[in-house]
């Protein structure tokens, strides 16, 4: 019974010292989770409060590896492989007693100069951008074919599915770092704001729950004329 007995002993302190080696391998928990933005530049190559029927709105980007947090907390890089922009272009809607958004796909048609146009399922359009190197590049075309108000939204996407892009620091699992397609304010003709009486718009209830604010920097407004 006694040689048993020793025999477990054995084993239980040798699993005590194997678990403690495993443990020098395994990262420390995060006490807190935080979340962070990085800002996924766009730009209007021919930025214009009005447009007229079959002109041409060019949408640039270029997004390189290195990545530099709003926050200031320093720049890290991330291998962009992959990266998408959804374009949804909204018409805005002010015949009823608040102004409100409607979708506008078939109001564009599409040229696409750098980058790649992908079949989704999804709203909006979906472009791959090219990968040159270490930096992503984009630019594509939206010419309309009816005159009223519209609303470009844009989106960045790590993955063909959406869901928008995230991105963490290496060995840094604690920060989530959103990338947010973002328009300089010149660009984006906020001017319509104080024109439309309201601070946000949004589609009919019956359409799900996208909102626009004015305090985003993922749209840009214009108005298309004869």
């Amino acid at each position: 019974m006694n040689r048993y007995l020793l025999l477990a002993s054995i084993a239980f302190i040798f699993l005590i010292g194997q678990s403690t080696l495993c443990r020098k391998d395994v990262i420390a928990p995060c006490t807190a989770y935080m979340q962070d933005t990085v800002l996924l530049a766009a730009s209007v190559e021919n930025p214009n409060p009005e447009y007229h029927l079959y002109d041409t709105i060019w949408i640039e980007s270029d997004v390189s590896d290195n990545l530099t947090p709003l926050s200031g907390s320093g720049v890290f890089a991330s291998n962009l492989d992959q990266l998408y922009l959804n374009v949804q272009p909204f018409s805005v809607n002010t015949t009823g007693s608040l102004p409100e958004l409607q979708f506008a796909n078939i109001e564009f048609n599409v040229v696409v100069e750098t980058g790649a146009l992908q079949n989704s399922a999804y709203s909006g359009y979906n472009f791959l951008y090219k990968r040159i190197t270490t930096a992503n590049s984009l630019r594509v075309g939206f010419v309309p074919g009816r005159t009223g108000l519209y609303v470009m939204s844009c989106t960045n996407n790590r993955y063909f599915a959406g869901g928008g892009a995230t991105f963490n620091k290496p060995n840094d699992q604690c920060t989530t770092y959103w990338g947010i397609c973002s328009f300089t304010e010149s660009q984006q003709n906020k001017n319509y704001w104080d024109v439309l009486g309201v601070t946000s718009l949004a589609l009919p209830p019956s359409y799900g729950d996208v909102v626009i604010s004015e305090n985003m920097r993922s749209y840009f407004l214009f108005n298309v004329v004869p």
